[in-house]
């Protein structure tokens, strides 16, 4: 609803270009379109020396720079869902979470939320990217080497003992005083009631093999294909969307899509305006920056102003060296004019 709210805006403040919509047509993004990309993106992001990324050490920092990047590539060639803080998967259109994860310090994941998703599966896909990180101190950069992308299909995304265990009984004709005695073994926290449901539904249905590794605290972590090595679980994702959701509800998040800001600067451009600074008051993660410093280079100074810290770090490590980012109010500024478009419908 946004683009199409900007189209009719645009429209309405300015004259059509030779006819024809500035903005250009992409396809949906489907799952075979997602696994060529993510191969295309992981080759490239190997060999490619990000001076942002040097000397960082926080491994939630560089996951949050690698899923935006990877994410705004898929932005600037596909239409698809993207998610949010309440719903906890990014990819919503096509039900994938992304998870990217250090070799030497994994991540944490964000615990599930019943005990049923440790033999049925989380619900949704996952891909994982698994990277080494290293710093070239000379030319003072950083290097993300992708050693493994992973795709795990939802139906796939329950935990490994439990799933091979239950199996295991019903391939041996076991009864439901088995399974049950399975699940006491294996400490599910789960009352008898819930117990006995879990039972009717292994009996109904038994499970897939899972190939992740979900503790009693209904924590995942995944195992690396037939090797069953486990990665070490992503801790404090949960605390991390708790925080999302005070940023959403404290400062409002709505951003603004690149190709939008692209589209914007296009038709300003076409029309003639070429400014020698640039500033932005609320530029969230630097989307409008970004596609400014794309159209009008000849500009001197550009700067951006945000409030919310976390969209800040996101912006600084988007924009380099094209734009000045400085976390600030901007409503204690005596303005001219403010221009807006409603993003509503």
């Amino acid at each position: 609803m946004e683009r199409q709210h900007a189209l009719r805006w645009l429209n309405a403040t300015c004259d059509n270009i030779n006819g024809k919509s500035v903005f250009a047509e992409k396809i949906e993004l489907i799952l075979e379109h997602l696994w060529a990309e993510t191969a295309n993106f992981t080759a490239v992001e190997s060999m490619y020396d990000e001076p942002a990324l040097f000397g960082v050490t926080d491994g939630k920092a560089v996951s949050t720079y690698f899923e935006h990047k990877f994410t705004f590539h898929l932005m600037e060639r596909y239409r698809f869902g993207a998610g949010n803080s309440a719903n906890g998967i990014d990819l919503l259109s096509l039900n994938v979470d992304i998870k990217v994860t250090s070799i030497r310090q994994p991540q944490s994941s964000c615990p599930d939320k019943s005990a049923l998703q440790k033999i049925y599966g989380l619900g949704y896909h996952l891909i994982v990217f698994v990277y080494e990180k290293t710093d070239d101190p000379d030319a003072r950069t950083g290097r993300l080497n992708m050693l493994h992308t992973i795709f795990v299909d939802k139906h796939r995304t329950a935990d490994f003992q439990m799933t091979r265990g239950l199996r295991q009984i019903i391939e041996n004709d076991g009864n439901a005083d088995d399974i049950v005695a399975f699940i006491q073994d294996k400490n599910l926290p789960v009352d008898e009631i819930e117990a006995r449901n879990i039972v009717e539904a292994v009996l109904h249905e038994p499970p897939l093999q899972g190939y992740l590794t979900i503790s009693n605290a209904l924590q995942w972590r995944a195992r690396l294909s037939h090797r069953r090595a486990p990665w070490t679980a992503w801790n404090g994702c949960a605390d991390d969307g708790r925080r999302k959701e005070q940023n959403v509800l404290q400062f409002g998040d709505f951003q603004t899509s690149l190709d939008l800001a692209r589209d914007v600067c296009a038709v300003l451009t076409r029309r003639g305006i070429s400014p020698g600074a640039i500033v932005e008051p609320t530029c969230g993660q630097g989307a409008f920056l970004q596609a400014a410093a794309e159209h009008f280079t000849a500009a001197r100074h550009m700067l951006g102003v945000e409030i919310n810290a976390a969209h800040v770090m996101d912006a600084r490590l988007r924009l380099k060296n094209a734009a000045r980012v400085e976390q600030d109010d901007f409503f204690s500024v005596d303005w001219d004019a403010l221009l807006a478009s409603d993003p509503g419908p």
